[in-house]
């Protein structure tokens, strides 16, 4: 999964600054200096050749815990304020012995569209394109600035993004840790420390980029502010996308699966969305690697951030069983089965929303058990009624053995569990289980001895007179009477 430094020059292609053809030419800018979108370069990217730089170095963190911390901190003490409702109050220990305190965010988020939405109305689509048109913000041309920028900090620049992305990718490939690390950001976090999360790290992008342009700088024919504003342009998701309070962290969280996993269509486009424009065909590689060095980098320092809290250290990440050299499931699909071992349910209806979930009937553990057997096995009511609820199928899905998941909780003895699916499975509480001589739920709890289990199933209509045995004559009453279980003979017989 770790990206190598040829992957990043496949998108940028940083490695001939020397003038380009004219018919390379064409896709940059026009024959009368008209300036053209850098998001309309994918022709011209494609059509570059791609070549490979060795990484010499790896990637150096600028800041410890403790200093974000207090960057965070002073950020709240200027008393911005919180665009998200606030339920609780959480205290998160500081690697520096001190605490920083968390609000937790309301789990209750505003709906988000499905990926597949009915098309409104004719009229309302209009509207609505006409309000994104007006609120577009006007792209700016900075190659005053980068005539200070020269190709040895561009390739330092790509050097780094290649330890970044490996260690992206390696995180992502921990599908315990990563789960982890969605829950952190979509309930543990508050949407205000969040921001100022964002706000920490840009400024370091910012600061970053003040360095490589520091002759233009020392001689002051540069200012800070037109700094911020091109690093601005080259993270348009800072403002516009991870600052939305309904769905800014989602926002985030898209744009970090996206590049940090397999290279896709995706990937590729993400790379080349900047908000600048350009009359110079050098140039445009240079803000295309400024783009991927601050989008990565960036990334990286949140991550970062989150390794060194104390939620990520305290809670160790168990051995990820899931991931094996044999195993079939895709990335997102053992995403979503840690997240339902580990009883993520915020994670797991965010996964849910964010792919086709028919990929939920395919997912099963090392044991070949669905979905449903692995939020009982975790003894996780809230997560079996939520699996249920959504995916109804689940319920007729059968273990290895044979089972139903009305069977296994009888195996188990976890009535409350049962009760759960009892309201759901209406039509599959007399499932026979061939591999076991045609048993139903009601004969398995006849067979453990378990009166509670006996009386939840007759009470919610199950079938007494049904059959099993080789020749199908043995029902529940016989098995009891043949077991001298004389307390459900009593309880069968006053049921019929």
């Amino acid at each position: 999964m770790a990206r190598n430094i040829r992957d990043l020059r496949e998108i940028i292609n940083i490695s001939r600054l020397s003038l380009l053809d004219e018919e390379e030419v064409e896709c940059i800018y026009s024959s009368d200096e008209e300036q053209q979108s850098l998001s309309s370069l994918d022709d011209y990217i494609a059509s570059r050749p791609s070549s490979s730089l060795g990484a010499r170095s790896s990637f150096t963190t600028l800041t410890s815990s403790t200093e974000l911390a207090n960057r965070l901190s002073t950020e709240n003490k200027r008393g911005r304020p919180s665009t998200a409702p606030v339920r609780e109050k959480r205290h998160i220990a500081g690697t520096a012995g001190g605490r920083v305190t968390v609000p937790m965010v309301d789990v209750k988020r505003a709906p988000f569209p499905n990926q597949y939405t009915p098309v409104p109305p004719i009229g309302q689509k209009e509207e609505k394109q006409r309000t994104r048109k007006s609120v577009r913000k006007e792209k700016m041309n900075f190659d005053h600035i980068l005539e200070f920028l020269d190709s040895t900090v561009v390739n330092g620049w790509l050097e780094e993004c290649n330890a970044c992305m490996k260690e992206l990718s390696d995180f992502v490939n921990n599908a315990a840790g990563f789960v982890r690390f969605l829950e952190f950001f979509l309930k543990n976090m508050s949407f205000q420390h969040f921001c100022g999360l964002l706000d920490l790290e840009f400024s370091i992008i910012t600061d970053r980029i003040k360095h490589g342009l520091h002759v233009g700088l020392s001689t002051q024919k540069l200012e800070d502010s037109i700094i911020r504003h091109l690093t601005s342009a080259i993270l348009p998701e800072y403002e516009n996308a991870f600052k939305d309070p309904l769905k800014g962290v989602e926002e985030f969280l898209d744009v970090f699966v996206v590049i940090s996993s397999a290279k896709t269509e995706r990937y590729r486009v993400l790379l080349r969305k900047v908000n600048c424009t350009t009359q110079n065909k050098n140039y445009v590689q240079w803000i295309l690697a400024m783009r991927a060095h601050g989008l990565i980098s960036f990334l990286t320092g949140i991550l970062r951030f989150y390794k060194e809290a104390s939620y990520a250290s305290t809670e160790p990440i168990s051995k990820d069983t899931s991931i094996s050299s044999g195993s079939s499931l895709s990335l997102r699909e053992k995403w979503i089965l840690w997240a339902v071992r580990e009883n993520k349910l915020t994670t797991l209806d965010y996964l849910y929303r964010k792919q086709d979930g028919g990929c939920f009937n395919h997912v099963t553990d090392e044991k070949g058990r669905s979905l449903l057997f692995v939020a009982m096995e975790s003894k996780s009511e809230e997560m079996v009624h939520y699996l249920c609820q959504l995916k109804p199928d689940l319920l007729k899905e059968q273990s290895p053995n044979g089972n139903s998941p009305l069977m296994f909780s009888i195996n188990t003895g976890n009535l409350s569990m049962m009760n759960i699916l009892l309201e759901k499975c209406e039509g599959e509480m007399d499932y026979a289980n061939d591999q076991a001589d045609g048993a139903t739920a009601l004969h398995l709890a006849v067979i453990i001895g378990s009166t509670k289990a006996v009386s939840m199933l007759l009470k919610a209509g199950c079938d007494k007179n049904v059959r099993m045995g080789k020749e199908a004559n043995v029902t529940p009453l016989q098995l009891a009477r043949e077991l001298d279980h004389h307390e459900f003979v009593k309880l069968l017989q006053d049921k019929s």
